[in-house]
């Protein structure tokens, strides 16, 4: 997700917004859609919102909870990905 990430960031540099679709990447920024290691099939999700985007994975439980990220905490403050997580493996907020 995070080459997806960079490839977004500089699609909107050079466009002065973010794509509609993942698919708008390649092949300029991506050589292809990556997949998403833990979807039965298919790629990691994006979500247009506004002036943003969600960048996401259906995380451990195989869910597409649509971007609502998984919010257990280890003893700290920050999110983190169990092999019993529930929701979604977002960029920018889970590690």
């Amino acid at each position: 997700m995070l080459i997806t990430s960079l490839a977004l960031k500089v699609y909107h540099d050079e466009n002065g917004s973010y794509p509609s679709s993942l698919g708008a990447l390649v092949p300029k920024y991506l050589i292809k859609i990556p997949s998403d290691p833990f979807a039965a099939s298919g790629s990691i999700k994006y979500l247009k919102s506004g002036s943003g985007y969600a960048l996401y994975s259906v995380g451990p439980d195989g869910t597409d909870d649509h971007g609502k990220p998984i919010s257990k905490t280890a003893g700290g403050t920050l999110p983190v990905v169990l092999p019993d997580s529930k929701g979604d493996i977002v960029a920018g907020i889970n590690p």
